[in-house]
C-alpha cells in the first residue's frame, strides 16, 4: 500500500512517501504553506493526491508527557480536514524528537547549507513514516 507522511509545520510540511510492502520511507519534499496552514488545505490535498496515496500518516505533536496540547489539537484538525479533502484514512503518529532525529542523521550524512530546514521537514516525515512502519500498524492495515 502506498503511503504518504507528514511532519506538519507552520511553514513548511514535510513530506514523505513509502510502501508498506517493503517498509521504505524516502523524503520527497516540502509544501511550503504561503498563509496559514489552515487556509491551504485544499493546496497541501492537491500536493498530496499527486503521490496517489491510500492512507496518510501524520506527525502527532504530542507534548512530552504524552499530553494533546494545543500543537497536537492543531495537527488533528489539519489532519482531519486533508483525510476529508482526500477521502483518506489518517493515522497519527507521535513525532516527539523526530525533527532531532531527522536533523542528526542528515548531519551526520554531510547534508549542510541552504535549504536544510526543508530537508530536515521531510526527512522528520520519514522518520515518521519509519516509526508507522515499525510500530506494527502497518501490519493490521
Amino acid at each position: 500500500m502506498k503511503i504518504v507522511a507528514l511532519d506538519l509545520g507552520k511553514r513548511r510540511v514535510g513530506v514523505a512517501v513509502g510502501n508498506d510492502t517493503i517498509g521504505v520511507a524516502v523524503p520527497v519534499g516540502a509544501f511550503h504553506v504561503r498563509s496559514r496552514l489552515e487556509d491551504e488545505i485544499s493546496a497541501l490535498a492537491r500536493f498530496i493526491a499527486e503521490y496517489e496515496p491510500e492512507l496518510l500518516v501524520v506527525g502527532d505533536p504530542v507534548s512530552l508527557d504524552g499530553g494533546a496540547g494545543p500543537s497536537a489539537l492543531w495537527a488533528r484538525g489539519i489532519a482531519a480536514g486533508i483525510a476529508e479533502a482526500l477521502s483518506l484514512r489518517v493515522v497519527l503518529i507521535d513525532e516527539r524528537l523526530t525533527s532531532r532525529e531527522a536533523a542528526g542523521a542528515l548531519a551526520e550524512a554531510g547534508v549542510r547549507g541552504r535549504g536544510v530546514r526543508s530537508r530536515i521537514d521531510s526527512a522528520a516525515a520519514a522518520v515518521i513514516l519509519e516509526h508507522y512502519f515499525g510500530s506494527g500498524s502497518s501490519a493490521e492495515d
